[in-house]
């Protein structure tokens, strides 16, 4: 009680004070107003929080068994995240896991131990993706297989069961593929890539099931063939009765592809679930990024049954002519360096990325100079008789700038909306050289397949299948 009399007695005090400072008027308009609050502080309704009730379909006990089967070498201790996440998977009364190891002096079998995998060892030199896949399903007991990668981890605890459901729903459904979704310490061309391979290469947003009839598949084009028909070994699960006939083939690469393919030849289905995800990236250097593309279009265009560039039509006559102008084009991307320190990033809507793009095609003679040491070495290592090109005719450029700015143009639509520069300047410089190494790999590529159609053998090739054949 004294307290709200010592109350009252400031106020009026204050009020007294307030009409000698102020005068009545302007005191008065005050007390109509905090009458005002009061009043209206009365037809406020108070806020309540209701809890909305998220309703998940009920998890029902998976009676099928299921083998998860990982390729390793050198996992690191990471690795435990994985056997982990794999543990923790909901639906299933057991999940056997079997590890194909290819040779790993780190605690990767360890680990594999503490989590009662079956170990499978394999000698190093005769490692291939997919016959190592292949041994550990020859070992694996469950009704369904999961191939998932050392370094990969599911996003949720529901990913398996999901994927399974999936197929039961539909028995002619052969193979479920899961969304990949870059790690948090992702770099910015990492995230480009996955983005650029889900939104441009295969054009899928939803959960999507893909048949189509031999007939259909031969007048398909390579694209449509890659949409329809890929396996993504990273983390995918098959039907253990169908792929003890089918099985993969001991290809270099693409051999998830390869299956896949064969799987819709003979009438089944594959579903890809943007739904489903698992968490996988790689934060590389330029020279693998050459590396992988160079292998990849090889395979790729051998597997889909694709046309190369017609590269004497092109004015190419030979891979020194091509390899020149390639190197040629590395050594003008020297110009970013003058477009970033004339035109400071701050603003994903400042010009840069356009400037360098429009002062890449510009009529200048770059000045040999080392630019990205990934790639300074491959050359050196790969190319050590690379020549500036005597001239550089405007046609053979159109092609390599015309390739490079389709990439390009992808980039800048990833990174415009997303990514405020001003603290990814390395970041973005990195991501221009490895645009570059994604067409200079898969234009070496290109024509590799091209003069091999023609029996035409060439040194260039042998050593870059030797250095490409280590890390890929």
């Amino acid at each position: 009680m004294k307290s709200v009399l010592n109350r009252w007695r400031t106020d009026i005090f204050k009020t007294i004070a307030g009409i000698t400072d102020r005068g009545i008027r302007n005191t008065w308009d005050k007390i109509q107003t905090r009458i005002r609050r009061s009043n209206s502080k009365r037809h406020i309704k108070k806020e309540v929080f209701r809890i909305p009730i998220v309703k998940t379909e009920p998890i029902l006990p998976v009676s099928k068994r299921i083998s998860v089967v990982i390729p390793t070498k050198n996992a690191g201790t990471a690795f435990t995240f994985l056997l982990e996440k794999i543990r923790r998977q909901a639906g299933f009364k057991t999940i056997e896991i079997l590890i194909v190891d290819s040779g790993s002096t780190d605690d990767t079998l360890q680990i594999g131990k503490h989590f009662d995998a079956k170990i499978l060892p394999i000698r190093p030199f005769s490692f291939n993706h997919g016959l190592a896949r292949n041994r550990g399903a020859d070992y694996a007991t469950g009704d369904f297989l999961f191939f998932i990668t050392q370094d990969a981890l599911p996003a949720s605890d529901t990913c398996m069961y999901q994927m399974i459901q999936a197929m039961e729903r539909d028995i002619k459904i052969a193979a479920v593929s899961a969304r990949q979704i870059p790690r948090s310490d992702a770099d910015l061309f990492g995230c480009w890539q996955l983005w650029h391979y889900y939104h441009k290469v295969l054009e899928i947003k939803d959960d999507e099931v893909f048949q189509a009839t031999p007939h259909e598949i031969d007048r398909m084009n390579g694209r449509q063939k890659r949409k329809i028909g890929q396996i993504d070994n990273v983390f995918c699960c098959i039907r253990k009765d169908l792929f003890d006939r089918y099985r993969f083939n001991p290809l270099p690469y693409a051999e998830d592809l390869d299956l896949g393919l064969r799987f819709l030849s003979d009438g089944f289905k594959l579903a890809f679930l943007s739904s489903v995800g698992v968490i996988h990236s790689h934060n590389r250097s330029p020279s693998y990024y050459f590396k992988r593309s160079y292998v990849d279009i090889k395979q790729i265009l051998r597997l889909l049954n694709e046309k190369t560039i017609d590269w004497k039509k092109e004015g190419f006559r030979t891979p020194e002519m091509l390899l020149s102008h390639l190197y040629f084009f590395y050594l003008k991307m020297k110009c970013m360096d003058e477009i970033l320190d004339s035109c400071p990033i701050h603003d994903p809507n400042e010009p840069v990325l356009k400037r360098f793009a429009e002062r890449l095609n510009q009529n200048f003679i770059p000045n040999p100079a080392k630019l990205e040491e990934s790639l300074d070495e491959l050359f050196a290592a790969v190319f050590p008789e690379i020549r500036f090109p005597k001239s550089v005719d405007d046609s053979h450029w159109r092609l390599l700038y015309n390739q490079y700015m389709e990439l390009f143009g992808s980039f800048i639509e990833f990174v415009s909306p997303h990514i405020i520069l001003e603290n990814r300047r390395k970041d973005l410089v990195s991501s221009l050289y490895k645009l570059f190494a994604v067409v200079a790999g898969s234009n070496i590529g290109n024509m590799e397949v091209y003069c091999s159609a023609r029996e035409i053998q060439h040194l260039l090739f042998k050593n870059l299948d030797k250095e490409c054949s280590i890390g890929i």
